[in-house]
């Protein structure tokens, strides 16, 4: 969320020196080897984020870890309508109609914006969980994953600062998005949407 990414960069920018490069994102964001030489180099936080990055085998053990990685859970449809809105309050009616070309002229190729299943959370974990699995296996390494409800970002993040005795990251509890525009693109959109993806 963008609340998270946002409370991301400052905790790693105020605990680690790590000045953010990219709009809106932490630093090494997606970008699987960078992030895991940050996460060894920079143990002054206990608290990272990652967007579309899987933790492959060949990546070297972590000794005395204690992993717990969060994806946040969302009803399908309502992340679907959401994000085709996030479009919208992005581009107006000139993004809305460039997605729609996307789906309806390109053959359903994957839009790279708001509406693209692959940012869908339990995307991420249907192909993030088969190498934590693996990882703790031959490994022996530790971790937990947790599927948390979307908007209890702060709620979730307080009670695991509780459990696990580990400082909150600042910032939890913010939302960017709280005065959003009226209106949205067009439903036939939405509808090429699940026509070409909500099979999978």
């Amino acid at each position: 969320s963008t609340t998270s990414r946002m409370a991301c960069r400052y905790e790693l920018e105020k605990s680690c020196g790590i000045v953010p490069t990219g709009i809106l994102r932490p630093h090494a964001y997606t970008d699987t080897e960078r992030f895991y030489q940050m996460v060894r180099s920079c143990n002054k936080t206990h608290h990272f984020c990652a967007k579309s990055i899987t933790m492959p085998i060949n990546i070297p053990t972590f000794d005395d870890v204690y992993f717990i990685h969060l994806f946040p859970f969302r009803n399908y449809d309502d992340w679907a309508e959401s994000a085709l809105k996030q479009s919208y309050d992005r581009g107006g009616e000139k993004e809305c109609k460039h997605v729609k070309k996307i789906f309806f002229q390109r053959n359903c190729t994957d839009s790279q914006m708001e509406i693209d299943f692959r940012k869908y959370g339990k995307t991420d974990l249907s192909m993030y969980k088969e190498y934590i699995v693996r990882r703790m296996n031959e490994k022996k390494e530790n971790h937990l994953i947790l599927l948390y409800y979307h908007r209890e970002l702060d709620g979730t993040l307080k009670f695991l600062s509780e459990t696990y005795d580990i400082p909150k990251l600042a910032g939890s509890d913010g939302n960017r998005k709280g005065n959003r525009p009226n209106g949205t693109c067009d439903k036939i959109v939405l509808d090429k949407f699940h026509e070409c993806f909500s099979w999978q």
